[in-house]
Order: C-alpha cells, then structure tokens, then sequence
C-alpha cells in the first residue's frame, strides 16, 4: 500500500495516532542496553552466579543465568514476571517481580530495589 493509499484509507487522527507511537517506541528502543555475551564480564557473572544457584540448591536455566548475568554485569533492574530469580535477590541482583495476574504493575518498584 502507498502513502497516499494509506492517507486515503486511515484518517489523519489515525496516522497521527500511528507516527506518535512509533516515535515512542523508537525512543524506548533507544533506551536498551545492548549486552555482548562474549564479553569476559559476562561470561566471569554467568559462571559465578551459576555456582551459586547449584550451592543453593536451584537450578537455573541456561537462557535465565544469561539474562540474570547480563543484568547483573550492567547493574539494570530484571523485570520478570516468574520467581526463577528470586534466590538471587537481592545481594547478586535486582529483581523486580511483576504479577501477570495482576489487573495494572506498578510504576515504582517493591521494596528494596533501587
């Protein structure tokens, strides 16, 4: 569909409405942290909190001690809607457990995380 198909078809409210949208989400994008897993940081967080998890007695998916190592390595809060980081909180990382149930999460994080 062209510019003009796409004018004619939508009202200008809903083009505007579309534009303001992907301005916003291109300005959110621009806000993420862009982790190497190949960096030696990384790696040296992944293996460390690996150890821990197994001396806790959990056991951690291979693809969450990426994510918490990456998180962890760059001092972002993890926003996670399941408890499988829960035995890290929060002197390894921060975590931010949002309820999926939950109607509206809130905009300020629980307790403890800065």
């Amino acid at each position: 569909m062209s510019l003009r198909e796409s004018c004619t078809r939508f009202p200008l409210s809903t083009i505007t409405v579309l534009r303001s949208a992907s301005e916003r989400l291109e300005e959110l994008l621009n806000e993420l942290v862009i982790v190497d897993i190949n960096s030696r940081p990384i790696i040296d967080r992944y293996a460390a909190i690996d150890v821990l998890s197994h001396r806790s007695g959990k056991s951690m998916g291979k693809n969450d001690l990426w994510i918490a190592a990456s998180a962890a390595e760059t001092g972002s809060v993890l926003l996670t809607t399941d408890t499988d980081f829960n035995h890290l909180n929060p002197e390894h990382l921060r975590v931010w457990w949002l309820d999926p149930d939950a109607a509206t999460w809130p905009s300020t994080p629980p307790h403890g995380v800065k």
